[in-house]
């Protein structure tokens, strides 16, 4: 998860969604993609989704969402804000990190 770009913008209004946004890891391949735009928590489909294909530096798929048709949609509730869903996410990715050292540390300690 990741706070957007300027010039991305996910709105949702009476149940739809419109908009684009960027830098979405393997988004072309994803069978979902889950999203929020203001204060509605959005999923749309592969089938429902385009996508224009980018890579970052290290050649991995970062693309750009550039249209969904048809997405389920469900508003946040005031206490869950887009603060908090990135928070989440972020310590998500940390507790990933620190499975990957420790995993790394393993064969390091049999080997003294």
């Amino acid at each position: 998860m990741r706070r957007s770009k300027p010039g991305d913008r996910l709105i949702s209004e009476a149940g739809r969604v419109a908009g684009t946004a960027g830098y979405i890891p393997w988004g072309r391949t994803a069978s979902a993609v889950a999203a929020i735009a203001g204060s509605t928590l959005c999923l749309a489909s592969q089938e429902s989704s385009a996508f224009e294909p980018g890579a970052n530096l290290a050649g991995e798929p970062r693309d750009r969402l550039v249209r969904i048709e048809h997405a389920a949609a469900a508003p946040l509730s005031n206490a869950v804000t887009q603060d908090v869903v990135l928070g989440i996410g972020a310590l998500m990715r940390a507790a990933q990190m620190a499975g990957a050292m420790e995993a790394c540390l393993g064969p390091c300690r049999a080997i003294r």
